[in-house]
């Protein structure tokens, strides 16, 4: 599950680069271009990859610690104790 968040913000992350790779390329192109509206997009996109760093940085150390708190727990011998209990 936390491998699949990953590869989707890895997806994110790829396709805002992609809408920036373009608008710059529209930006060095012969036509007008709208220096606001490309710096806002741009300041835009940059902003919804920091937010995508943030989260893949908290997915990891939520990952992190459910390890820790399972390995912590010892599920495996709470298993064993519910099961003799019965």
């Amino acid at each position: 599950m936390f491998s699949d968040a990953v590869v989707d913000i890895d997806a994110e992350a790829d396709a805002l680069a992609d809408v920036l790779i373009d608008a710059l390329v529209d930006a060095f192109s012969p036509t007008d271009v709208d220096v606001e509206a490309l710096s806002t997009a741009c300041c835009d996109a940059l902003s919804k990859l920091d937010k995508l760093f943030d989260l893949e940085v908290d997915a990891e150390s939520l990952n992190e610690c459910c390890t820790d708190c399972s390995a912590a727990l010892d599920i495996d011998a709470l298993a064993d104790v519910d099961a003799t209990s019965d």
